[in-house]
């Protein structure tokens, strides 16, 4: 086939036929095996006996079986004999992100291709990693693109499009990792403790970068801009700590040209590090709601686009700043 149908949940296959010629005298029959490489490993493979004719034409059909990718990449379809190899590349096409996670167990991998994915995801397995280089999950519209809802998940490389919430990582789902993600239009959710977002971009979104409503959670070396809200009453933002939150660390972020740089209305946090500047309301606002609430942000150590610190309407009180 010119693409190899290794699609499905743990049985993707696909039927490869062979040409064969015996150009010499033998009279036995011969073992014929069919290999399918896929980045230096063998992905699929399964032999016939061929008898001692002039020519015959062989259908040999091949089982990927529980391969942990999803898209299409390009691998090499390996026949041999005892007195010859030929080989020729081809595409492989591994189907959907879902059908590989249905087939991950914990400490898997899942590697996505690059390509778009018209499908909404969900992590419900602990310690899996969603891994990908270029990889564009496409939400259609849906509530949430990707739902992370177990422990100890990492999602790396992807670009999330086209859904209320990009990446949710959902009450319970502890220690999660989301790195290198790039969002366009639209947010994160990290309702789970001990999450760390970092090397990731979120922009052009119309009310919330990242909105966290957990304790210790970390935001680094992240860039979170054009974020502004041009016809609602509500503003722009690209980070929000609210729900709850508290001990939340954000450091060595880029924001900038949004309508409110940061807003938290609970919580003790500490900014540091971050470049912090054009933010068209203010940069940080810390607000108190209640009586009750408790919310202080120390932001003694960044950037605010001038050498002598932040202007005063960029500081919306209670945050401590030099």
């Amino acid at each position: 086939p010119d693409v190899f149908d290794g699609s499905g949940s743990g049985d993707g296959s696909d039927t490869v036929t062979v040409g064969l010629q015996n150009v010499g005298d033998t009279d036995e029959s011969r073992t014929l095996e069919l290999s399918l490489v896929v980045d230096g490993s063998t992905v699929a493979q399964n032999e016939t006996t061929v008898g001692a004719t002039t020519s015959t034409t062989e259908s040999v059909s091949l089982a990927v079986g529980d391969v942990l990718r999803a898209g299409t990449v390009e691998g090499e379809l390996v026949v041999s004999t005892p007195n010859d190899t030929a080989s020729r590349t081809l595409d492989v096409n591994f189907g959907s992100i879902s059908d590989a996670l249905n087939d991950a167990e914990s400490g898997d991998t899942v590697r996505v291709a690059p390509g778009t994915y018209d499908e909404t995801v969900t992590v419900d397995t602990e310690n899996v990693t969603l891994q990908s280089d270029g990889g564009v999950v496409d939400g259609g519209g849906a509530d949430v693109a990707v739902d992370v809802t177990a422990a100890d998940v990492t999602v790396a490389g992807l670009t999330v499009r086209d859904a209320t919430t990009a990446v949710r990582i959902a009450d319970g789902a502890t220690d999660a990792l989301v790195t290198g993600l790039t969002v366009a239009d639209t947010g994160v959710e990290v309702a789970a403790t001990d999450t760390e977002v970092r090397f990731s971009r979120v922009f052009n979104a119309s009310e919330t970068g990242v909105e966290v409503t957990a304790d210790d959670v970390t935001i680094r070396n992240s860039q979170f801009d054009s974020i502004t809200n041009d016809t609602a009453a509500t503003n722009g933002t690209g980070i929000v700590l609210t729900g709850g939150a508290t001990n939340a660390t954000v450091e060595n972020n880029v924001i900038v040209d949004n309508d409110l740089g940061m807003y938290a209305d609970s919580g003790i946090h500490e900014v540091a590090f971050n470049n912090i500047q054009r933010n068209r309301v203010a940069a940080i606002d810390a607000d108190r709601p209640t009586d009750e609430s408790v919310t202080s942000i120390d932001a003694t150590k960044n950037w605010w686009g001038s050498p002598g610190g932040p202007a005063d309407d960029d500081i919306l009180s209670p945050v401590t700043v030099t």
